[in-house]
């Protein structure tokens, strides 16, 4: 019997520890193995994934930053940098790469994530220079070249005839590929070449739809059993007693359906913090599925929520979690949290489906790649949304072209809905500088614009089968 065992043995316990919930048991086991170990970078990754699942991010900084110091390792102080960029915490995050720096100033990743964080926080003339460079140093870069589109910049056409030429070579990285692909597709619509654009934009969505699992059935399970949950609550006459002091404003709805952008008008106000895209709601709720309604549970769920919420908001009373795909919980966010307001964005249902097909994903829409799952999506968001109308939950609808035609006007109303003096920032929410990493953030730092109004039309051809699926 070997009663000494090795560290990676205790760092498995962590890992199974933490998969059963049993968070102080799974740290207990991690700090064991990486006692023994002494500093084995893996080990310590494990640990610091738990902490962010289990929201302990300024403790697993903490953490970094003492063995930093004891043993200099530049691996601790990326991940340190990827804390603070899931904090959305940038400009810090910026102070540490001089100090990494010196360890990767020839790793084209590491060079990457700066010039995304500088393209989050709106430096885009910084961000450009970075991806210009790394383009110089591997000229087919995919993800630099994809960002580049979305910052509309200018490339010539040599250029895209270069890609397109090496697009049709043989390629060994896959994921590279797509990238490029989906940048060139943006190029040319920047371009006007609407009918090439599209051409790539399906070649390389169909390329990416191969490497992920989107199965629709599993939508539909789910959210039956967030209805049979949801009628539990209402029988239990269940009442949840509010002691939090933060106010919260859920922004949901179709992906690309101007969330972001009632977010940028919301947090605009000074009494109001913008969390951004927070998945805490759809990662732990069904972990709360149990057969009866357990309150001890819920009230964990909540307190961890706020917990999370206060390690980034400071002291502003109201904050908002735009997650969108959080329409599937507008019940139980209604019943969990009794003061907060939600409110579900809504745009012109082609222009919304053109482009979330448009864009690419780090995760979480898979149904995005293929047009067939785009029609079930619509189909399966209609039913999901006229649920909650029938249950007659309390939530104000934006439409993105009454904001687009009369923004003054429809910001009062939002801001009625929401019971706070409006403030000329809010109409002025181009201005305000804060982090956005969606794939908007480009475009919430202008002036509201009428141009993305019937942008589908520049593909009705190629969306037929879409367009006459959601007028039958």
């Amino acid at each position: 019997i070997n009663l000494n065992p090795e560290p990676i043995i205790y760092n498995y316990l962590g890992i199974a520890y933490a998969k059963l919930n049993k968070k102080e048991q799974a740290e207990k086991f991690f700090i064991k193995s990486i006692t023994l170990a002494n500093n084995d970078v893996t080990l310590i990754r494990n640990y610091i994934n738990f902490l962010r699942d289990i929201y302990e991010s300024t403790k697993a900084i903490e953490f970094l930053k003492k063995q930093y110091s004891k043993y200099k390792n530049p691996e601790f102080v990326v991940l340190i940098i990827a804390i603070l960029m899931d904090e959305k915490k940038h400009e810090e995050a910026l102070t540490y790469f001089d100090e990494a720096g010196q360890f990767f100033s020839d790793n084209k990743n590491f060079q990457f994530i700066k010039g995304v964080i500088y393209s989050e926080l709106g430096e885009n003339e910084k961000a450009i220079k970075i991806f210009e460079k790394l383009i110089e140093f591997e000229n087919f870069f995919g993800p630099a070249y994809r960002i580049l589109s979305l910052l509309k910049y200018k490339i010539s056409d040599e250029t895209i005839e270069s890609i397109e030429n090496y697009l049709n070579q043989p390629n060994q990285d896959e994921l590279n590929e797509i990238h490029l692909g989906l940048a060139l597709s943006n190029f040319l619509e920047n371009k006007k070449n609407y009918e090439k654009s599209f051409f790539y934009l399906k070649k390389y969505n169909s390329k990416y739809k191969k490497l992920i699992n989107f199965d629709p059935k599993e939508m539909v399970q789910n959210f039956s059993k967030i209805k049979n949950f949801f009628k539990e609550l209402l029988k239990e006459k269940f009442d949840i007693y509010n002691t939090e002091q933060k106010n919260p404003i859920f922004i949901l709805g179709m992906p690309r359906s101007s969330t972001s952008l009632v977010e940028q008008i919301i947090s605009s106000h000074s009494k109001v913090y913008g969390c951004g895209e927070l998945t805490f709601i759809e990662r732990e709720i069904f972990n709360l599925f149990d057969e009866r309604v357990d309150v001890k549970k819920i009230l964990s769920f909540k307190e961890r929520y706020f917990s999370m919420i206060e390690s980034v908001s400071g002291d502003f009373s109201f904050f908002t979690d735009k997650a969108p795909l959080n329409f599937l919980f507008i019940g139980i966010i209604s019943i969990f949290f009794p003061n907060s307001k939600i409110i579900l964005c809504e745009k012109n249902r082609m222009d919304n489906l053109n482009s979330i097909y448009r864009n690419f994903f780090p995760s979480g829409v898979d149904f995005s790649y293929d047009l067939n799952d785009l029609i079930f999506f619509n189909s399966f968001y209609n039913d999901v949304v006229s649920y909650w109308e029938k249950e007659k939950i309390n939530f104000y609808t934006v439409k993105y072209e009454n904001l687009v035609n009369n923004l003054t006007d429809e910001v009062n109303k939002l801001f009625k809905f929401l019971e706070l003096n409006v403030e000329k920032k809010c109409y002025e929410f181009f201005k305000t500088k804060r982090v956005v990493n969606t794939a908007s953030f480009s475009q919430v730092r202008k002036p509201i614009f009428k141009e993305s109004i019937n942008k589908w039309k520049n593909y009705e051809k190629e969306l037929q089968d879409v367009y006459l699926n959601l007028n039958q």
